[in-house]
């Protein structure tokens, strides 16, 4: 199975993790195709095909993918769009009407850089995408005995439901024990975080410790594990 992965410097955690365990998964290829802020809102959809907009982004999509930097569906099973300002969903328990209820789905998706992809991708292929948003920012375990992810879940499950399903898209869950405090990401994951990789001075170079942010290799490991298991698993049988 052939992966598309798109987005910005959230994909570094999920990339360098890859890059260690691709021998350990044969029957998976990962590619990705990524750059750091919103330099993939230069993309543009033509030919059939996904083209960067300008000769700094194809060299960041070449670098990234190892390729000539253009995105071609056609040799591809699945998308993922990965971080790219994708922003978890929580819902509470409290009753809003339906209507109230899809109309902050509609705000709260609104112009991010990820919908903007998928609407992107839509006009060059049909096929599944799956959605990671960007992860839970870090947090030490909070001392409260309050630490449902209930609401968490809630909300992955209704944005899916009444918002990404009719794009046949999936928002994939965060692993949850990852997640502490119902809403934070465990902070050991966001220590030692590196900057995406794109060829030039700053590749590698360790996040500001204040960054709770992006997330290191280890979380990339375990993100990308899950989601073979739990997401790919039942497409890998298919015929693409």
């Amino acid at each position: 199975m052939r992966i598309c992965v798109l987005g910005n410097s959230h994909v570094a955690s999920i990339k360098k993790a890859w890059d260690m365990m691709s021998q350990d998964y044969p029957d998976y290829e990962f590619m990705f195709f990524a750059s750091r802020g919103i330099g993939l809102s230069k993309l543009k959809a033509e030919d059939g095909k996904l083209l960067p907009g300008d000769d700094s982004l194809r060299a960041n999509l070449a670098f990234t993918s190892g390729s000539n930097g253009e995105i071609d569906p056609s040799v591809f099973d699945v998308f993922l769009v990965y971080g790219a300002n994708c922003r978890p969903y929580f819902k509470t328990e409290t009753f809003y009407s339906q209507t109230v209820l899809q109309a902050s789905v509609e705000d709260y998706t609104q112009n991010s850089l990820a919908i903007n992809l998928i609407k992107l991708l839509r006009q060059v292929t049909e096929k599944k995408i799956f959605l990671g948003h960007n992860p839970l920012q870090g947090a030490p375990l909070s001392d409260k005995k309050s630490q449902s992810r209930e609401n968490y879940l809630r909300g992955c499950d209704f944005i899916n439901q009444n918002f990404y399903v009719e794009k046949n898209t999936l928002m994939v869950q965060q692993p949850l024990d990852t997640i502490v405090n119902g809403n934070r990401t465990d902070i050991s994951y966001s220590i030692g975080s590196k900057k995406l990789e794109i060829g030039d001075e700053k590749d590698n170079r360790s996040h500001p410790v204040e960054d709770l942010k992006h997330m290191n290799e280890e979380f990339g490991k375990i993100w990308v594990l899950r989601f073979i298991e739990e997401y790919l698993s039942d497409l890998s049988s298919k015929s693409f």
